[in-house]
């Protein structure tokens, strides 16, 4: 087996152009320590942001899985990626303990499916 290697020349730069381009691209690949401390306060602020409405959507989960009479801790697979979208089709779909407690409640005082009438 031969291995044939090209021969390759170094492109050439013309001198006129090489001090216009380095000054301008150097301060963008290398930041100064002021924009490597505000990078990182900017990380920091949204964590705690994003960290906050995280928590905030996990509360409003559990409150609601509560009242449709589920165990409140089924809110936490709202963080799973594509559970959570089940989880939903779940809660749409199906009837919640919520109304079958309610259904047989009704059944029971003989209420049924017609109107309710005050006596």
């Amino acid at each position: 087996m031969t291995l044939f290697l090209a021969q390759t020349t170094a492109p050439t730069i013309v001198p006129s152009i090489v001090p216009s381009i380095v000054p301008t691209v150097a301060p963008a690949i290398v930041p100064d320590n002021g924009t490597a401390a505000t990078l990182m306060a900017m990380a920091g602020t949204y964590s705690l942001v994003a960290g906050g409405f995280l928590l905030l959507g996990l509360v409003i989960n559990f409150v609601i899985v509560k009242r449709s009479g589920y165990n409140p801790w089924l809110s936490l697979l709202a963080l799973i990626p594509l559970v959570n979208f089940v989880m939903i089709l779940i809660f749409a779909f199906r009837e919640w303990p919520v109304q079958h407690e309610n259904r047989e409640l009704r059944t029971r005082l003989g209420i049924g499916k017609g109107p309710i009438v005050p006596s």
